[in-house]
């Protein structure tokens, strides 16, 4: 078996930790040791880099989080289930802080949610935020801080 295959193998089957030794276990029960040898060398010269694949893992960690929050929103038993504030307020979120937002979002237009964030961002500004126990007048910040 090859290390890639043995690896993504030992990784999709029941054992007790997801280490190079019980995987090389499962998937060669009779050449352990070779398998664990193998297996460890496909690792310590794979040619990827952490970063890339962490963003990789991370961008389908958020694609499902998305998708998640938009089943939550359709099992509401209602014939057209409407967004709650805090369905707003997670695509708000979402847009600031994921970048690839845009691409799972299904229920609203993407134009939607980043109106629900402008028109947010108004309403703060509008109505005045307190800093240093000093409440400020929107127009004042407007003035302070620009647009």
């Amino acid at each position: 078996m090859a290390p890639l295959q043995a690896y993504c193998t030992g990784l999709l089957l029941p054992c007790e930790r997801k280490s190079v030794e019980p995987m090389a276990a499962v998937t060669a029960p009779t050449r352990v040791s070779a398998q664990h040898q193998s297996m460890l060398h496909f690792i310590s010269q794979g040619g990827w880099s952490d970063d890339n694949v962490l963003g990789k893992v991370r961008g389908l960690v958020v694609d499902n989080l998305c998708l998640r929050q938009q089943l939550v929103v359709l099992q509401r038993r209602t014939p057209r289930p409407r967004l709650k504030d805090a369905d707003r307020r997670f695509w708000v979120l979402a847009s600031r802080w994921f970048g690839g937002w845009r691409t799972s979002v299904l229920i609203v237009k993407p134009e939607t949610v980043l109106g629900w964030h402008r028109r947010g961002w108004r309403t703060y500004i509008g109505a005045g935020v307190q800093v240093a126990g000093r409440r400020w007048a929107g127009s004042q910040l407007h003035r302070n801080y620009g647009p």
